[in-house]
């Protein structure tokens, strides 16, 4: 299972444009099956790669760009380092506007809340 540069470049563009594998707000992120097609359709671009084999290597490109952007090491901004740029940062520029976590509920109550809704019996 091995991409070459190009291969993981071809990726990025191809998954910049199926917003669903990415965006974790996008309506239809948890549709399994709809995006299990999509897969097919990314790992036919490419000779001898499953969707399988594609799914593994963009996790490990994302999971990257995460682990730099959470680090600070991208290489923006005017205090940005004289180091070497990862070369698929550009690639994965669509990205940077996309929403880190995935909105969550919870059966937690909300303290800030439950103090308001305290003072109102009080």
């Amino acid at each position: 299972m091995n991409f070459s540069r190009d291969d993981e470049c071809k990726l990025c563009e191809l998954i910049s444009n199926h917003p669903i594998l990415y965006d974790y707000g996008h309506t239809d992120f948890k549709d399994a099956t709809m995006k299990e097609n999509i897969w097919k359709e990314i790992a036919s671009s490419f000779i001898g790669k499953t969707d399988e084999d594609c799914k593994k290597r963009w996790r490990s490109i994302r999971d990257h760009y995460k682990r730099l952007k959470r680090e600070g090491k991208l290489g923006t901004g005017s205090a940005a380092r004289k180091t070497k740029i990862w070369p698929l940062l550009n690639s994965l520029s669509f990205l940077t506007h996309v929403s880190e976590e995935r909105r969550t509920l919870s059966n937690i109550p909300d303290l800030e809340q439950e103090d308001e809704e305290i003072n109102i019996y009080i």
